[in-house]
């Protein structure tokens, strides 16, 4: 069953100039350890930092319920194909309850942009009661 669903449209731009701020301390803020050696690996390109967060954003947009967690929380990587993926931890996973969900990600770029879609699915609710009590959407509050 789905839980939720998140998009997140960037502008590259909007990276540039925090990385140009605040370069380590932006990334440190915001990458895990592995993201960051993976974006050192990549150059340490603003398009590509731009693509995680968008990822990120849009995985907290389709947990909903992220307080109290870090961006940390949201781990970002690649699998075998080159497909981009998402794994939660901490917070974020003790809401969700370990091992019954699944993280779908996807992203794209053009010149200026990047947009990131996340679907949070739900694999066996039975596994974790507390899950409607955490994050089911009528707790939300808009």
């Amino acid at each position: 069953m789905i839980l939720g669903v998140g998009i997140d449209i960037l502008a590259i731009r909007r990276i540039e100039r925090l990385l140009q701020r605040y370069p380590d301390r932006f990334a440190q803020r915001i990458l895990t350890h592995d993201e960051i050696d993976e974006w050192e690996k990549r150059g340490r390109r603003s398009s590509s930092f731009a693509k995680v967060f968008s990822i990120k954003e849009a995985v907290a947009k389709a947990v909903s319920k992220t307080e109290g967690a870090s961006w940390h929380d949201i781990e970002t990587s690649h699998d075998v194909t080159g497909r981009p993926t998402a794994s939660l931890s901490g917070t974020l996973l003790k809401n969700l309850g370990a091992g019954n969900h699944r993280v779908f990600v996807s992203v794209s770029d053009e010149k200026e942009y990047v947009v990131a879609y996340a679907i949070i699915e739900v694999i066996d609710w039975g596994q974790n009661k507390s899950i409607s009590k955490n994050i089911w959407p009528e707790n939300i509050a808009l």
